[in-house]
C-alpha cells in the first residue's frame, strides 16, 4: 500500500508488503521516533518527511493498494476545519470512504499529548466530536 498526498505533485509514502489492519486497529505514521521532535508520540511506521507532508496547503491523502485508490480525502474543500496550530480528526461515525469526504464530519483536535501540549490522539481512537 502507499499513501500520497499532493495537490498538483504526488508524492508517497509506501507502506511495507504485508502490513495488515483489522477493523478498529490504528496504524501511526511518523516521520521521526525521536519525542522530543515529534512531540511525545510513538509512530508504527516511519516515512520519509521530505516525501509526505500534510502542512495545510489544502492536500490531498489518498490510500492506495495495488496501483488501485482505496481511499481519498481532499482537504482543499472549503469545509474542512482550519484550527491553526492544531489538528484535525475524523469523528468515528464517519469511518467509511464516503463520509470521511465530508469536512463537516471532521473536528478540531483538543485532547492533549506528549510533553509539548500538542492536540490529537495519536494511537487510540478518536473520541466523536
Amino acid at each position: 500500500m502507499r499513501c500520497s498526498s499532493g495537490l498538483s505533485s504526488t508524492t508517497e509514502a509506501p507502506i511495507p508488503g504485508g502490513t495488515i489492519l483489522r477493523p478498529g486497529e490504528i496504524l501511526v505514521l511518523g516521520n521521526s521516533s525521536d519525542l522530543a521532535v515529534n512531540g511525545g508520540y510513538t509512530p508504527d511506521l516511519l516515512y520519509d518527511g521530505t516525501l509526505l507532508q500534510l502542512n495545510d496547503g489544502g492536500e490531498r491523502l489518498r490510500l492506495r493498494g495495488d496501483g488501485d485508490v482505496l481511499d481519498e480525502v481532499d482537504f482543499s474543500k472549503s469545509s474542512f476545519p482550519d484550527p491553526t496550530g492544531n489538528s484535525i480528526f475524523l469523528d468515528p461515525k464517519a469511518y467509511d470512504d464516503q463520509s470521511n469526504d465530508d469536512g463537516n464530519q471532521w473536528c478540531k483536535g483538543s485532547a492533549s499529548y506528549g510533553n509539548a501540549g500538542l492536540k490529537g490522539t495519536p494511537g487510540v481512537l478518536n473520541p466523536g466530536c
